[in-house]
């Protein structure tokens, strides 16, 4: 049998051979380890886009791609935490771009990108650290049991579920990579924190008011207020949490636009008037760069990154016997509104 390193070693096989010159087709198995920046603002129903980016070494004019991806569509093992968009996945998994017709760099290369669309299972966060979060506030929901002239026991209680909070923030902190925004987990969190501020305010302003000279004999009416008070607390609470509870059960999660949008995949980037609303095709090595206005009318131009449900891959499959062909339509070229 092959040993584990040859399995690694790289094929060359010549797929056709004559007057014209020749084609050949290089295969290789890799073992590699990959960093990408995940983007965590839905974070635990998110939504991940993991790609490769294999560039020629020769320029366009030298060397193109060619691929056939029927057999490319499976990804076999993903991480525990994520699992595969099968029907995304089906859409592509790899597509191939030339370099563009008119070429505004001498050096520009053909490149071959590979796509993972992946999704969170939430299940370990939901179960394990945000209806850990709903529990705590639920109890701290009990401070309404205590009798309002107990000001000390309600801060007591609110200041132990403050602190399990904060713990499971710096848990959820210690999973994720840093971030300069908040997450959905981070705001859910946060505003856990929040409802229990609240508790404590209208607990210290109960105490205040009871504290005053005429609060005795007001006792009555500020233990019914504050009994209105918590259970609308409790009502509003609960309520919040069965509707994040349903888009989970649900999986809504965000859509795979906003996920290409994110990470300027340009898969098929595509420039759009805001005038005269024509849309053509942004160049593969530019796709990033700002237009200050459209060429025709000087209107405000917007982008998009268009994904595989928008529209099939700019370069079509092709068979490795019959040689690379020309790419079936310039790059540049005007696009139909979708």
């Amino acid at each position: 049998g092959e040993s584990s390193l040859d399995l690694f070693k790289e094929q060359w096989r010549v797929s056709w051979l004559d007057e014209r010159g020749s084609f050949v087709a290089w295969s290789r198995k890799f073992c590699l380890a990959f960093s990408e920046q995940l983007e965590l603002r839905c974070f635990p129903l998110d939504r991940q886009l993991c790609r490769i980016k294999i560039t020629a070494e020769k320029t366009v004019e030298e060397f193109q791609f060619v691929m056939k991806t029927k057999n490319l569509r499976k990804i076999s093992e993903v991480v525990e935490t994520f699992e595969v968009d099968k029907a995304m996945q089906e859409k592509c998994t790899a597509y191939v771009r030339y370099a563009d017709y008119f070429l505004p760099f001498e050096n520009n290369r053909s490149n071959i990108s590979v796509l993972c669309h992946l999704e969170r299972r939430g299940g370990y966060f939901f179960n394990n650290i945000l209806l850990m979060v709903f529990l705590v506030n639920v109890m701290a929901l009990c401070t309404f049991a205590i009798p309002v002239k107990d000001v000390s026991g309600r801060l007591g209680l609110l200041s132990g579920c403050f602190l399990a909070v904060l713990a499971y923030r710096y848990i959820v902190n210690e999973i994720l990579p840093r971030k300069s925004y908040l997450t959905a987990a981070d705001m859910y969190i946060s505003f856990a924190c929040l409802f229990q501020i609240g508790i404590c305010a209208q607990t210290v302003v109960f105490g205040i008011l009871r504290n005053r000279e005429d609060g005795h004999k007001n006792a009555d009416e500020l233990n019914k207020r504050d009994n209105i008070l918590g259970s609308l607390m409790a009502l509003a609470w609960l309520a919040i949490n069965i509707f994040l509870w349903c888009l989970w059960r649900l999986d809504m999660r965000q859509s795979w636009s906003s996920v290409y949008e994110d990470n300027k995949e340009p898969y098929a980037p595509v420039r759009e008037c805001t005038r005269c609303e024509e849309r053509w095709l942004s160049l593969m090595c530019t796709h990033g760069d700002k237009d200050s206005a459209c060429k025709d009318c000087g209107a405000p131009v917007k982008r998009h990154y268009l994904t595989p449900q928008d529209v099939a891959p700019l370069v079509e499959e092709q068979e490795l016997l019959k040689g690379p062909k020309e790419p079936p339509s310039t790059p540049g070229r005007s696009l139909s509104a979708r």
